[in-house]
C-alpha cells in the first residue's frame, strides 16, 4: 500500500487515469495468487476513484470561474481596530490578486470624531442645566463634558486613521462603508433598521 501511494503522488490528471488503470490490474493479480479478497476491493476503489478525481477537479474550476465571474463580488466586513483592518487590508489584497471582485468593505463600530462644541463651556452649562440634577454644580457639568469629549475622541482619532488608510489602499476598487458605535448593543428589528440605515445610504 505504501508503494501504491506513492505512485499517485504529483500525478496529473492524465497520468492519473494511467497509472490508476496499471495499478487496477496488478492488484487484482496480486489478490488472485494472494487469495486476499480486500486486495480486489482496493483495485475496484482505484478504478472508480479515476472518474470521482476528474469530476471533482473539473466542478473545482467551474466554481473557480464562477467566483471570478462579473456577476460576483465579495463585501468585507471589519472593525476599525488595527488588527481586524490589518486581516481586512491581507484579504483585499489576495482576492485582488485572485481575479476577484471587491465590492465594498464594511467597517462596523467606527467612533465618530466630535468636533470642538460651537458654543462656550458657560453656553453649554446654561443649555443643560435645566435637564440635569440640581447637585451637580457648573463646575462639575463643564469637567464632565470636557472629559466626555476627551474620551471619545480618544477612540475616535485612532479610528479615523485606520479607516483612511484602508481607504487609501483599497482606492476605487471598492467602496468603504462605515456604521457607528452604538451606545447601546444591535438586538431588536429597530437597531437592525438603523445599521440598515447606513449600509444602504447614498447605494
Amino acid at each position: 500500500m505504501r508503494w501504491f501511494l506513492q505512485v499517485f503522488e504529483g500525478a496529473g490528471k492524465e497520468a492519473f487515469g494511467l497509472v490508476g488503470r496499471g495499478a487496477t490490474v496488478l492488484l487484482k493479480g496480486i489478490g488472485k495468487i494472494t487469495g486476499l479478497e480486500f486486495l480486489e476491493q482496493v483495485a475496484e476503489f482505484v478504478g472508480g476513484i479515476n472518474d470521482l478525481f476528474g469530476g471533482f477537479k473539473e466542478r473545482a474550476e467551474q466554481v473557480s470561474d464562477a467566483l471570478r465571474s462579473p456577476e460576483v463580488a465579495f463585501v468585507l466586513v471589519t472593525s476599525p481596530d488595527p488588527p481586524a483592518v490589518g486581516e481586512a487590508r491581507f484579504f483585499s489584497d489576495k482576492l485582488r490578486d485572485a481575479g476577484m471582485h471587491r465590492k465594498g468593505i464594511i467597517v462596523n463600530r467606527v467612533h465618530s470624531l466630535l468636533e470642538e462644541p460651537a458654543i462656550s463651556d458657560e453656553e453649554q452649562v446654561v443649555a443643560l442645566r435645566d435637564v440635569l440634577p440640581e447637585w451637580i454644580d457648573d463646575a462639575d457639568i463643564q469637567a464632565r463634558l470636557g472629559e466626555a469629549l476627551r474620551t471619545e475622541r480618544t477612540w475616535a482619532i485612532p479610528d479615523r486613521l485606520q479607516v483612511d488608510r484602508l481607504s487609501e489602499q483599497v482606492g476605487d476598487d471598492a467602496r468603504i462603508v462605515e456604521v457607528p458605535a452604538f451606545d447601546q448593543d444591535v438586538h431588536d428589528l429597530a437597531a437592525l433598521a438603523r445599521v440598515a440605515s447606513y449600509l444602504t445610504a447614498g447605494a
